[in-house]
């Protein structure tokens, strides 16, 4: 695959991944953001099965199945965190912005939302956007700390763990997105060993595959029953103190 000679460093590559990002971003979402609520559902998840088919079998490109080995070890865990602060910090600004404030009025209600005079179809495009440039430089980061990765990585199976962060967390905030991160990380973690097996003195657990997405599983319709707005009930954690 002609990737596999290119070399740009960890700036050029973010800016590489926002690029496309961007380009595909902008290429889709002007019809996805015009769509009904179910329509962008589908509409998105027709788009990964799309993009997950294309990658698979595009060998001179992204080397098919095989992925993509032998990236340049760029990112260390430090500069990693670091990018995930900034990262987040950007999507808690744009989150508190005119055009934010818009995209959350138009969650909550789009019609009230387009009654106001806010352009519905309008505000999911730039939400669109400016995720596309947060996933690229986040997917930029990413690559460059794991040195190698393929197109079964993006596909159902991480969608659905993504997604279970969402639900845990709170979806309607972005401190719910971390807080959810942080919790379905730390049970994958602790359940990771049970998957590929293990020895307690005389005790031998066979392997167990596929245990985290139970667990996870499991987890998602215990939120959705106790706590249908997840851990953080759609808010931020400073709303929490100015309400106090």
């Amino acid at each position: 695959a002609w990737l596999g000679g290119m070399e740009t460093g960890l700036w050029g590559a973010i800016l590489a991944a926002v690029l496309v990002a961007l380009v595909i971003a902008a290429f889709t979402g002007a019809t996805i953001s015009k769509m009904e609520d179910m329509g962008l559902v589908m509409a998105t998840l027709a788009l990964l099965v799309m993009m997950y088919t294309v990658f698979s079998n595009w060998d001179t490109v992204t080397r098919g199945t095989i992925g993509i080995l032998r990236i340049p070890d760029l990112v260390s865990t430090p500069i990693a965190l670091v990018a995930a602060v900034i990262i987040t910090g950007v999507a808690l600004l744009f989150s508190a912005s005119p055009i934010g404030l818009r995209l959350q009025a138009v969650r909550e209600d789009k019609a009230a939302a387009a009654a106001l005079g806010i352009s519905v179809a309008r505000s999911r495009f730039l939400g669109w956007m400016t995720s596309a440039v947060l996933m690229g430089a986040g997917a930029a980061v990413w690559a460059l700390n794991n040195l190698a990765f393929g197109p079964h990585q993006f596909f159902f199976a991480q969608t659905f763990t993504l997604l279970s962060m969402l639900v845990i967390g709170g979806m309607s905030s972005v401190s719910g997105a971390v807080i959810g991160t942080a919790v379905v990380t730390v049970l994958a973690e602790m359940l990771r060993p049970l998957e590929r097996g293990l020895t307690l003195g005389p005790i031998h657990l066979s392997e167990l595959p596929g245990v985290i997405q139970l667990a996870l599983a499991a987890l998602i319709m215990v939120v959705l029953i106790v706590a249908p707005q997840g851990i953080t009930g759609g808010r931020e954690l400073g709303s929490w103190k100015r309400r106090k």
